[in-house]
């Protein structure tokens, strides 16, 4: 774990998590509150001098440029935070564009799960982490593909780190009385803590510790009232991180 106080997930937590026992209405209660810093802090924070792949490191093209400028574009964070890290993509075009236009010298455009792939980085030696930055929500079966990333990479590979958006956040209930669902079109599930952790389990994960976290930490002070109860009841924050034991 990246946090090295007492974080980990309960005995209780896991066992239903496993299977092992059921319950039609669990409270589930295994959630670190993690005040005052973003999924971006966090991220950062947990990489701070690790071996690192970043997984879907490119983001989408018409947002990168906006982000480097701004210092908020997370590979560029990553890759001053960690020791080692090596940025993946499967969109050639985007990866060729960074590289390009923005000098970036520690990514490739690759499939994770080729053959080549893999060998290459088992290559590099001992990695820390994998990361997966707002990746497993577009993706069609979210549990297939963490198996396959398990083995594929556990020899090598300590753990992996998961951010996501939150189905439980505070917007999605505001929305809600409008009658509108606010999505980004490319997004095939939405994650509460729990069902992030039990896809993680399903998949042959161990998960370590899951938190909400704020997309970014400080809202507008004119949102005085969605920064006090996001601030109360942390699992109205935007975005949820888990880390879990390939």
């Amino acid at each position: 774990m990246f946090f090295t106080d007492s974080t980990s997930m309960n005995t209780d937590a896991l066992s239903y998590l496993r299977g092992e026992r059921f319950h039609n209405n669990y409270h589930f209660k295994s959630i670190r509150d993690i005040r005052r810093q973003s999924r971006l802090d966090i991220l950062r924070s947990a990489c701070r001098e690790k071996h690192v792949i970043h997984l879907g490191a490119a983001d989408h093209k018409g947002l990168i440029s906006d982000k480097i400028r701004a210092g908020i574009w997370l590979h560029g964070m990553l890759t001053d935070s960690a020791t080692k890290c090596i940025g993946i993509d499967i969109d050639n075009d985007v990866v060729e564009w960074v590289i390009r236009e923005h000098g970036v010298s520690n990514m490739i455009g690759a499939d994770i799960f080729d053959s080549s792939t893999v060998e290459n980085l088992r290559e590099y030696g001992h990695w820390d982490f994998i990361v997966l930055g707002e990746i497993l929500e577009h993706i069609p079966n979210p549990v297939e593909f963490l198996a396959s990333i398990r083995e594929k990479y556990f020899k090598f590979v300590d753990e992996i780190v998961i951010t996501v958006p939150n189905a439980l956040r505070l917007g999605n209930f505001l929305n809600a009385f409008r009658n509108v669902e606010a999505i980004n079109t490319d997004h095939k599930y939405w994650f509460t803590p729990y069902t992030l952790a039990s896809v993680c389990v399903a998949s042959g994960l161990t998960p370590s510790w899951v938190a909400p976290c704020h997309y970014v930490w400080e809202l507008p002070r004119r949102r005085i009232i969605e920064r006090t109860l996001q601030r109360r009841f942390p699992l109205f924050r935007d975005c949820i991180v888990l880390t879990a034991k390939l």
